[in-house]
Formats: C-alpha cells, structure tokens, sequence
C-alpha cells in the first residue's frame, strides 16, 4: 500500500497521543514538535509526556514559559501511565483507536509501534489492515501472526502472499497456508513447499477448504510413489 504522509498539523490529539505513547521510533517526538509549535495543547503534550526527550521537553518548555522538571519521568499527567498493566494500557488505547476517523487510524498504521499496530490488525476497516502491513517497521512475527488471523481482510492475505520477503519465512508461509480465509487458489500454490509432516497434517485439516485437503492427499501420495 502507497504510503501516506501524515499532517501531523492536523492530526487530532488522539492520534498524536497514540504516536507518542507507541512510537515507531523516538523521531515522531521531534516531528510532532516542528509540526506543532503554535498548538499550546500539542505542546502542553509533548511538555507532560514521560517519554519527550530531555532536550526537546527544554525547548517546549521556553515555549510555553514553563520550567523545565528536574524529574522528567515524574511528570503528573503521565505518571499514571507508567503504573498500568498491559491490558490497562491496551484498553487506553484502544479507547483513542476508537475515536479516530478511518484516515487516520490509515495514517496512524504507517507509523505506530507494535502495539497500536496489533490493535489495527483487528481494525474492520481493509485499508487500515493494509496500512499496518505497509508498515515499514512490522516484523515476521508480525506478519505470521497476521497470516493465522481468520479475521484479516481477503486483501490483506493477498497482500503477504505478495510479499517475496514474508513467504521465504517458513512461519509465514505455513500460517497463511492453514488459514481457512486465504483463497484457496493461493494456498494451492504454496503447497509443495510445505514439509512433509505438514503436508500429512494438512491432508486431514478439515479447517480448510477441501480442495486444499485434496490438494495435499494428491501431493502426498505423488511423493510416495516418486520415492
């Protein structure tokens, strides 16, 4: 999927804090800053956030004529953050994902870190799912993850079996194989490079369509008789 760029400008504050408090790398600290240096309340943010940079939060903080705090990760607003659980943090988030607009939840895909990323994999929306995996920094545990989903899009499996980097990864391959949603026409094809005692598996997998457990019997009993 073509990326998209993102206004940082006009993002709403939801999707800044989700950029922020999930980073793809510390770069969008210093990017929401130069996007936003008239916003009082995007600086006010970046000001209160545990994560801003020491440096950046010195800036900030001669903008707004506030000192600068002598314990940056005691900052009150984001205390609190730094005490959640994971599934606290995750219903956060989740909370914000809600209240964005589909193009942003596209544009917040192309830059968010692991976890936002992992929420929008599960986003009803297929261009949102594609904007994750156009994400330069999704990883192979990723995209397997991905490929075992029965909730991901048709396109979006269209789109890793595309991928010639993700399908060398065995993972990959074989999650997108044994995934009842991929199309039958593109599992099929993946078939011979399945190992053997997969290929025996698959052949009584009666979660996949029975082509592909046809498919696999055909391949199976042609290796037997080739030795």
């Amino acid at each position: 999927m073509k990326a998209i760029e993102f206004e940082l400008a006009e993002a709403s504050r939801e999707a800044i804090e989700l950029l922020l408090d999930d980073p793809d790398d510390g770069r969008i600290f210093w990017e929401v800053f130069e996007a936003n240096q008239t916003s009082a309340e995007t600086l006010k943010l970046l000001y209160e956030h545990a994560d801003t940079p020491d440096e950046l939060r010195e800036k900030v903080s001669g903008l707004l004529h506030m000192p600068v705090p002598v314990n940056t990760k005691a900052v009150v607003v984001h205390k609190a953050k730094e005490q959640e659980s994971g599934e606290q943090k995750e219903e956060r988030l989740t909370g914000k994902i809600k209240k964005l607009t589909v193009g942003e939840k596209i544009r917040v895909s192309m830059r968010a870190g692991k976890e936002v990323r992992n929420l929008l994999l599960k986003d009803s929306n297929k261009q949102v799912v594609l904007g994750v995996l156009g994400n330069p920094k999704i990883t192979i545990p990723e995209v397997e993850a991905a490929a075992r989903s029965r909730s991901l899009p048709d396109e979006a499996l269209r789109s890793i079996s595309r991928n010639r980097e993700w399908m060398k990864n065995y993972g990959v391959l074989y999650s997108l194989v044994t995934n009842a949603k991929t199309p039958a026409g593109i599992a099929m094809g993946y078939l011979p490079s399945l190992k053997p005692r997969d290929l025996q598996l698959l052949q009584k997998n009666k979660n996949v369509p029975d082509a592909l457990r046809a498919g696999a019997r055909k391949l199976v009993a042609a290796r037997k008789k080739n030795g």
